[in-house]
């Protein structure tokens, strides 16, 4: 009742900026931790069936959730071991061999993709990218002053999928991007000293760097 209050009048939109789900996260987990004790203690007590009953369908739920969502990632990371999703081998490989102040394009749809499974390039790469038409959407909803900027740069990248090499030499000379991240086949005339089954990456230079 109180999201509906401090939601629906339009006076108070600018609170969405504060992203109340995030700042309070540390609130919601000594929440959740309250009352998992609570119920711990006057409900499921000392009866194993009990704990199991809850657990049980809940862990199961859990593990059929994610395998839906992210069927190309394994459903444990552990530290240190190499990654098998070809979009994150992709980008840990930039993070160790491009410039620290490399910019990068990337198709804007590119986390809506079946085997992406929702990996952002600039966590995981550590590198500027043009804007896309997924995460980047959120934060303009957000910030409603990144929307002209955005929408710029997303029309600029209208077309992806057809790109050739002159369309990806207007993006250098327009944002002076100067790498790109495609899908396989990839697109000629292009040199890119990076690829696997799935992801190339490019340089608009005329030698890698």
């Amino acid at each position: 009742m109180v999201a509906l209050v401090v939601s629906l009048p339009g006076r108070f939109e600018n609170l969405a900026e504060l992203q109340p789900m995030r700042c309070l996260h540390l609130l919601y987990v000594l929440m959740f931790l309250l009352g998992g004790g609570l119920l711990g203690k006057f409900i499921l007590q000392d009866r194993a069936w009990r704990w199991a009953l809850l657990f049980l369908p809940l862990c199961a739920g859990m593990v059929l959730a994610q395998r839906a969502t992210f069927p190309n990632s394994p459903y444990i990371e552990w530290p240190g071991s190499a990654a098998r999703n070809p979009w994150v081998q992709a980008f840990e490989w930039i993070r160790t061999n491009t410039p620290e102040n490399a910019f990068f394009a990337m198709d804007p749809i590119t986390m809506q993709l079946p085997d992406e499974d929702q990996h952002g390039f600039r966590a995981i790469a550590q590198r500027s990218l043009l804007a896309d038409n997924v995460k980047d959407s959120g934060a303009v909803s957000m910030f409603p002053a990144l929307a002209e900027k955005w929408q710029e740069q997303v029309n600029a990248q209208r077309g992806w999928k057809e790109f050739q090499l002159s369309d990806f030499q207007k993006l250098k000379t327009r944002y002076s991007v100067d790498w790109v991240v495609l899908e396989q086949p990839g697109v000629d005339g292009l040199t890119c000293p990076y690829e696997n089954l799935r992801v190339r990456v490019c340089t608009l230079d005329s030698k890698p760097r």
